[in-house]
């Protein structure tokens, strides 16, 4: 797989937050070095928090993914929750510190910036919202 292709697997499983933390820790031990001076990543970094994935978009380069970094709830809508979106992140997916940018990249990443996606978009966790309410029964 080349540093900038996307592969996205759903696994179809649905996890708490014990099974999510057990998880990231198992991936943060598989990664750090075994022996004293061997390369490697030192584990896991977190760089963001985030609510949700809001999507996957590429440019000239690689991927970025669309994160939720801020919510506000704004509707209980029978059990579920709606929430308002009040601020998102985008995060390079290739982390790969020896890519060379394309010139036109930034731009483009200016562009896409411009998008204000905390006016008017609205998620829940359990259901996508634009789809009509004969398919959520």
């Amino acid at each position: 797989m080349e540093p900038n292709e996307l592969v996205v697997i759903d696994d179809k499983m649905e996890y708490n937050h014990k099974e999510i933390i057990e998880f990231l820790n198992m991936i943060e031990k598989e990664n750090r070095p075994t022996k004293p001076g061997q390369k490697g990543s030192p584990g896991l970094n977190r760089i963001v928090s985030a609510f949700g994935i809001v999507g996957f978009v590429r440019f000239l380069e690689g991927y970025y993914m669309i994160l939720i970094t801020k919510r506000r709830r704004i509707a209980i809508i029978g059990h579920h929750t709606i929430y308002k979106i009040e601020d998102t992140s985008m995060v390079y997916l290739p982390n790969n510190p020896e890519h060379s940018v394309h010139p036109g990249e930034s731009r483009y990443v200016k562009i896409f910036q411009n998008v204000d996606l905390r006016s008017n978009f609205y998620f829940r966790f359990q259901t996508v919202l634009n789809h009509g309410p004969r398919l959520h029964s």
